[in-house]
């Protein structure tokens, strides 16, 4: 094959190699053109740049040699990357793992081909600290991630990693598409939180079209502040909670007629019963922006312990493949009527 004419040689890569949308790109297409590559120099000069179109990291070794990668480059390869995926390393939250991911999102700032971030990682860790209650310090426990508690991790780390990480990501100008699979991604500008006295949320992006929340509490101002962001067409709310306050269709007026929505939830959750009346609530709207209620049937107990975990699991896995994007609402989930 190395003999072939270099314009046949391109033209098997790019058969092999593109798929219908830059970010869905599968593993065995990614072993097939990584294989291209090492097979000669003339296959890899043409296989390399469809690598580089859409990146999954998977493990501290894979962030920290991609980030050592870039940074020796002249930027050839920078201007490749469309797409990226920071997937949970399954370790403990360490300053070196934290600093090579917001290397990252600085060195992809301001590459114009780059505006789509998948995150899956406890964000939370970063944008708040709070401190254990007197029963979990006598218990010796750790308070849930998912509120903001890492026992480990020290206040002065993460508030160091909390300016530097809403830094880097403001510095995406170009971002369209910004995924968050484990935490709330704000779509407001930082607000100061009366109850928590901190500022939570970012971010400064005009330019977002698709956004993907986990665990959100929809009430009025975070559904104000997505109606400010003019381009955005699509919101995925994977488990999220009510304001009880005030009514659900109250809160969702401001997403009337021009927005998308996808709220995500399974049977075997408790809180599910309110995830399926916000989207009853926002099906029953007189102008309705296009909803549609996924529970995800796949996910079994006895096979998925873990309920919530597989849930994230599985958003994760369409929007790498660029599932939400392709397909109609109605095929991606089941249409409220």
């Amino acid at each position: 094959m190395p003999r072939l004419p270099q314009e046949l040689l391109n033209l098997v890569v790019e058969a092999l190699a593109i798929p219908t949308r830059p970010e869905a790109y599968l593993n065995a297409e990614i072993k097939t053109l990584y294989n291209l590559c090492i097979t000669s120099k003339t296959l890899q000069h043409f296989a390399t740049p469809h690598l580089y179109l859409s990146i999954v990291l998977s493990t501290s070794h894979q962030l920290h040699s991609l980030v050592y990668s870039l940074r020796q480059t002249d930027g050839i390869e920078l201007k490749r990357i469309r797409s990226l995926c920071l997937r949970d390393f399954k370790d403990a939250l360490n300053e070196d793992n934290a600093a090579a991911m917001i290397q990252l999102l600085v060195l992809m700032s301001n590459q114009p081909s780059f505006s789509r971030l998948i995150i899956d990682r406890e964000l939370r860790t970063w944008i708040s600290r709070g401190d254990l209650s007197d029963d979990e310090e006598d218990e010796g426990g750790q308070a849930s991630p998912e509120d903001g508690h890492e026992g480990h991790v020290s206040d002065e780390l993460i508030a160091g990693q909390r300016a530097a990480l809403c830094a880097a990501l403001e510095a995406l100008p170009n971002l369209r598409d910004l995924h968050s699979i484990q935490d709330e991604v704000y779509v407001a500008k930082s607000w100061r939180d009366p109850e928590w006295n901190y500022n939570r949320g970012w971010t400064v992006h005009r330019n977002l079209e698709r956004v993907t929340i986990y665990n959100p509490i929809v009430d009025l101002d975070f559904t104000a502040a997505l109606a400010k962001h003019p381009n955005l067409r699509q919101v995925i709310m994977v488990r999220p909670d009510a304001d009880d306050e005030v009514s659900i269709e109250d809160i969702l007026k401001p997403l009337e007629r021009w927005r998308e929505i996808v709220i995500v939830g399974h049977d075997l959750v408790a809180d599910n019963e309110r995830v399926k009346a916000l989207s009853n609530a926002a099906a029953s709207l007189e102008h309705c922006c296009k909803v549609s209620f996924w529970n995800i049937d796949e996910i079994d107990e006895k096979q998925d312990p873990d309920v919530i975990r597989a849930i994230q699991l599985a958003v994760r896995d369409v929007l790498e493949r660029g599932q939400f994007g392709d397909l109609p609402l109605s095929e991606a989930g089941r249409r409220l009527q």
